[in-house]
């Protein structure tokens, strides 16, 4: 039965308003009576009063306060050191669950088959200008399938970098347990640092060709709490973080493809879009993270790229801080555009 199978573990710091409105949407789902463990990174609202409420509701669910906040990353981590069930799912406080049709998810659980579970995205417009469903149904058509079953190489070569970010989103996905091993875990720790502390696995996906399943329907949506973000990480931040967790990749041409591209966006404009940012909100060290970006481009791109990057840098850092408001604005709109993009 699938819920002896798996095994939710939920993330959660601060904000309680959040963690009852996922709570009371999983309490109405088919995974009501799957173990549940909460994770509350020490939470300093009334997050604990919020999980003993639920906890009488749930028959299976257990509830871990940290003596410390450790941070998100970390906090990502435990949550793979936790679950001792076949698969597991790691869901944040604040992200959109719609479990009205997701029959086929249950059946790819029971069915043991797959690797990775995935969903979520469907909506979402790929750097070919199709968006993920389109690219799913042409797949779907041409091998007479009604889902996709899938290997992760393959779904590598239909959507490139964007395996590697669809799956960066941890909520989106659920794995088989065992999968997650001691080195995942390792490389996870030393990546806490680049914000994808789950790049590791993400990777061993794609190198040992994982055997896939993607939903007919989305499960879980991201939510839109990005005042946390902003506040928390920079523009800059999540730049510096996907190169440098893209190092972990062996192959130099996956490398380069996965590196060089975020979201719908490409080398030059994401570093564009980071250093005016950042320096439209006057970050604290600047200076440092611009050289640690320069740093991570000449790993991925050579030396003679790496020349360019800097001289980009240097003349973008002398921008007016003015001006730099002004553009900021500019690239607000166009992040909210793609927002109503993948919504």
């Amino acid at each position: 039965m699938m819920e002896k199978k798996l095994e939710i573990v939920l993330i959660t710091y601060n904000r309680s308003e959040y963690l009852e409105n996922t709570l009371s949407q999983v309490i109405k789902s088919p995974f009501a009576k799957c173990k549940i463990t909460i994770l509350d990174n020490c939470s300093t609202d009334n997050t604990s009063e919020v999980c003993k409420k639920y906890q009488k509701l749930f028959h299976n669910m257990k509830i871990i306060r940290h003596k410390h906040n450790i941070g998100g990353n970390a906090n990502i981590l435990r949550a793979a050191e936790t679950s001792n069930s076949l698969y597991t799912w790691i869901l944040a406080d604040d992200d959109i669950l719609d479990f009205s049709d997701c029959s086929d998810f249950i059946d790819a659980i029971d069915s043991e088959k797959y690797d990775v579970i995935l969903n979520t995205f469907k909506g979402a417009e790929l750097s070919n200008g199709k968006t993920f469903l389109e690219l799913l149904k042409e797949f779907n058509s041409k091998n007479n399938n009604s889902y996709l079953e899938i290997s992760a190489k393959r779904l590598f070569n239909l959507i490139k970098h964007e395996y590697f970010l669809f799956m960066g989103f941890i909520p989106s996905f659920i794995f088989k347990t065992e999968l997650w091993d001691s080195e995942c875990l390792m490389n996870g720790y030393d990546n806490i640092r680049t914000l994808f502390p789950h790049f590791s696995f993400i990777n061993k996906s794609y190198e040992e060709d994982f055997s896939l399943y993607i939903t007919k329907n989305d499960i879980v949506t991201m939510g839109r709490n990005t005042e946390f973000e902003i506040k928390t990480y920079s523009f800059l931040d999540w730049t510096n973080g996907w190169l440098d967790a893209s190092m972990i990749i062996k192959n130099p041409k996956t490398r380069k493809i996965v590196a060089c591209n975020y979201h719908n966006t490409t080398l030059i404009p994401m570093i564009i879009f980071s250093v005016i940012r950042s320096k439209a909100f006057n970050e604290e060290n600047f200076k440092n993270k611009i050289i640690s970006l320069a740093s991570s481009v000449i790993k991925i791109k050579g030396f003679l790229y790496g020349f360019f990057i800097i001289i980009l840098l240097i003349l973008l850092s002398l921008i007016p801080r003015q001006l730099c408001k002004y553009l900021n604005k500019k690239i607000e709109a166009y992040i909210k555009r793609n927002i109503k993009k993948m919504a």
